[in-house]
């Protein structure tokens, strides 16, 4: 896994501090195994774990989500991008674009549907991808700095998050004002088009496009690690949840190569579609009970033809079944 810096995680861990207080905020560091990091050199995994210890030990589902709130301001040169862009959609297309030098795991993608224009967003990396909690932080993170770079509190037609999520969800809508929608099909905000278009007040034409040289210098600068066929392949299955296990035969398409050849290429790197697909079920039903899905649910989101065949086959996994597993973690 690619260990990248992280722009955010000073900034989390004071946040936990001013939320939780300073006591709390220091049992979730150590619970999460991050005492002896030092902050200049925290990652963005080490962010993304203390993120998901915070909700667990806190108890409190909706801690990622206003933690992302709360992030409104950042000073990497994409913010400064942003601010000088001349629309808000040009704002976010430009963050999307020179994001990558400062956390190259973060994903900001727009697809348009009829009038509504959706920005999806996720973690590139698989293992920071199932951390439900993170990924949460990462979308609302995006609203509360569109809003700061608007300069007004946008209304978003939807918040989307594509993990399920059990029991009341009012106190994330009370976060933004807007329908969250829990088992959507991506993770991402839904806006009309006409609140892209909006025109920024911050606007500089000349700083804008001063600040784009030095972005593209950054990125050509950038030293990126190739991914591995089996990160692809983790990606490309993860992508298939909520409801359904994509195929072997769907993920290679997908890569653009034949069965046999994404079989062969995972042999090389010592896995196999098989092993990936089981780790990723298994940490994932993990952490679907851990936070409070009942079983039935727990079986769907992970593509199970019955509840049944679920059970039997995480307690051959774990030796415990879920129910109680899902005891242990409460």
């Amino acid at each position: 896994m690619l260990q990248s810096p992280s722009p955010r995680y000073t900034f989390v861990k004071s946040q936990l501090e001013k939320d939780l207080g300073a006591t709390a905020a220091k049992e979730i560091v150590s619970a999460a195994g991050l005492l002896g990091v030092r902050e200049a050199e925290a990652t963005v995994q080490d962010e993304a774990r203390l993120i998901e210890f915070a909700v667990k030990k806190s108890n409190r589902p909706e801690l990622a989500a206003q933690l992302g709130m709360a992030f409104r301001h950042s000073s990497t040169l994409s913010a400064f991008i942003a601010r000088s862009s001349e629309t808000l959609r040009e704002a976010v297309l430009g963050v999307a674009h020179f994001l990558r030098p400062t956390d190259p795991t973060t994903v900001i993608e727009r697809f348009e549907d009829g009038e509504n224009e959706t920005l999806r967003v996720y973690s590139r990396e698989p293992q920071l991808l199932m951390n439900l909690p993170f990924q949460e932080f990462l979308v609302f993170a995006l609203l509360a700095r569109m809003r700061t770079v608007a300069g007004r509190e946008l209304r978003p037609r939807s918040v989307q998050i594509k993990h399920g999520r059990s029991g009341d969800i009012r106190a994330y809508e009370r976060l933004v004002g807007s329908p969250v929608l829990f088992g959507s099909k991506n993770t991402g905000i839904v806006f009309e088009r006409a609140v892209l278009d909006q025109r920024l007040a911050t606007h500089d034409a000349v700083l804008a496009a001063h600040l784009r040289r030095l972005g593209e210098v950054e990125i050509a600068e950038s030293t990126q690690r190739r991914e591995t066929l089996a990160e692809k392949v983790r990606r490309s299955i993860l992508d298939g949840f909520p409801g359904k296990l994509k195929s072997r035969e769907e993920v290679a398409e997908e890569l653009g190569l034949s069965r046999r050849s994404m079989t062969r290429k995972l042999e090389a790197e010592s896995t196999s579609y098989r092993d990936l697909a089981t780790g990723i079920r298994l940490d994932l039903a993990r952490t679907y009970l851990g936070q409070g899905l009942s079983v039935t649910e727990t079986s769907y989101y992970l593509g199970y033809a019955s509840q049944a065949v679920f059970s039997s086959t995480f307690k051959k996994w774990t030796g415990s079944t879920p129910k109680e597993f899902s005891k242990s973690h409460r």
